[in-house]
C-alpha cells in the first residue's frame, strides 16, 4: 500500500500544482486554454503514434484485454442510462449521469500505469486507450442523439465528421497502419514524436489540475450518487469479473483495473461538442457540467479508496506466470524491431532489463 502511495504521489502533486497555478492566474487563463489544445492536438497524438506503431499488436493478450475494458465501460454506461431513466431525468441530467458513470480520465490512466508498472504498464495503457477512445466517443455521440435529439439534425453524418477529425483517433489509426505495413519506426520522425510524447504526461497532469472546478460542487444528490456508483463500483467490479473469467494476464488485468478506478474526465464538454451540444463559446449547456461535478465529487474517493482497493486485488488475475518467464503483456512495450532475428533467451533477457515498474 505504501509503495503504491509513493509511486502515485508525484501524479497528485502535479495535479495539485496545476490547480494552484490556475487559481493564482499563473501565468494566465489563456495559457491554460492553449495548453489544453497543445496536449489534445500535439502531445497526446505523438505519444499514441509512437507507442502503438512500435508495439507488438499480434500479442494474444490484446483480445481479452480489450474485452475486459469494453465489458466494464458498457456496463457502467448501461447502469448510468438505467439510473437516469429510473430518476425520470432525461436530457441534460440524463447525459450527465451516463457520462459520469462511464467516462474516465485517460490522461491519469497513462500516468498511473507508468508510475506503477513502468514502460510495460504505459504501453498497455496506451493500447487500452486505443481500443476505448473510438468506442467511447461513438457511444457518447449516440447517447446524445437519443437523449438530446436535435430536430432535423444529421446525427450520423455529424458523428462521423467529428470522429474523423478527432486527433487522438487519427493518430491511433495512423499508428495501426504504420504498424501493419512495417514502416515503424520512421527515422528522425519517430524520435521527434517520442520526445514530444515524453512531454505529454507531466503537461497533461498540470492541465488536469488546472481544469478542476472544486468551487462548483453543487448538484442534486441522487444523480451524483448514482453516477459515482456506476463509476466507482460497477465499472471496476465488472472489469475484475471479466478479467477473472477470461484469465487475463496479471499485468494487463491490473492496467484494466486502473481504467476502472479512474475519476470521470474533468472536461466532458468535449463530448458534448462532438454531438454539437455546446454553446458558441464552448460552454456546454446540456449537462456535461453536471457530469464534471459528479467526477469532481468522486475525485478524492476514486484516487484514494479505489487505488487502495486496487492494491488489495490479486496480483495474478489469470494463470500464474511461470518463474523466470515474462508475461505476454510485458512484451508489448518492446518495439518489434528488437525481436527480429533474436532467440527466446535474448528476448527474455532484454525484457527483464527493460522493466522499470
Amino acid at each position: 500500500m505504501l509503495s503504491i502511495a509513493l509511486a502515485i504521489a508525484p501524479i497528485f502533486l502535479l495535479i495539485v500544482t496545476g490547480y494552484v497555478l490556475r487559481r493564482g492566474g499563473i501565468p494566465s487563463m489563456e495559457f491554460w486554454n492553449l495548453n489544453d489544445r497543445l496536449v489534445y492536438f500535439v502531445l497526446m497524438p505523438a505519444l499514441f503514434f509512437v507507442r502503438i506503431s512500435e508495439a507488438d499488436l499480434s500479442d494474444p493478450v490484446l483480445v481479452p484485454f480489450a474485452l475486459t475494458l469494453y465489458g466494464g465501460f458498457f456496463a457502467a454506461v448501461a447502469f448510468g442510462s438505467l439510473a437516469a431513466w429510473w430518476l425520470g431525468r432525461g436530457g441534460a441530467v440524463g447525459t450527465s449521469v451516463m457520462q459520469g458513470a462511464g467516462r474516465f480520465n485517460t490522461f491519469i490512466a497513462l500516468a498511473v500505469a507508468e508510475a506503477l508498472h513502468g514502460m510495460p504498464g504505459l504501453q498497455l495503457a496506451v493500447l487500452g486507450a486505443a481500443v476505448l477512445v473510438p468506442v467511447v466517443n461513438l457511444t457518447v455521440v449516440s447517447a446524445f442523439a437519443v437523449m438530446l435529439p436535435r430536430p432535423g439534425g444529421r446525427v450520423v453524418r455529424g458523428a462521423l465528421v467529428s470522429l474523423g477529425t478527432n486527433p487522438l483517433i487519427l493518430s491511433i489509426l495512423a499508428a495501426i497502419a504504420f504498424n501493419a505495413l512495417g514502416w515503424a519506426p520512421i527515422p528522425v520522425i519517430s524520435d521527434t514524436l517520442s520526445v514530444l510524447g515524453q512531454a505529454a504526461l507531466p503537461i497533461m497532469l498540470l492541465c488536469v489540475g488546472a481544469n478542476l472546478k472544486i468551487r462548483g460542487l453543487s448538484a442534486d444528490c441522487k444523480p451524483m450518487a448514482l453516477s459515482a456508483i456506476g463509476k466507482l463500483v460497477v465499472f471496476p467490479l465488472v472489469i475484475l469479473g471479466v478479467a477473472l473469467l477470461v484469465g487475463l494476464d496479471p499485468l494487463a488485468g491490473q492496467v484494466a483495473l486502473i481504467y476502472g478506478a479512474l475519476p470521470t474526465g474533468g472536461r466532458l464538454h468535449a463530448g458534448a461538442a462532438v454531438g454539437g451540444r455546446c454553446a458558441p463559446d464552448g460552454r456546454d449547456d446540456h449537462g456535461s457540467d453536471g457530469a464534471r461535478l459528479c467526477g469532481n465529487a468522486a475525485l478524492a474517493v476514486s484516487r484514494g479508496a479505489a487505488f487502495r482497493w486496487l492494491s488489495r486485488c490479486p496480483l495474478h488475475l489469470g494463470k500464474k506466470t511461470p518463474a523466470g518467464a515474462t508475461s505476454g503483456a510485458e512484451g508489448l512495450h518492446a518495439p518489434r524491431r528488437r525481436f527480429a532475428g533474436r532467440g527466446r533467451k535474448a528476448v527474455k533477457a532484454l525484457l527483464r532489463g527493460g522493466e522499470t515498474g
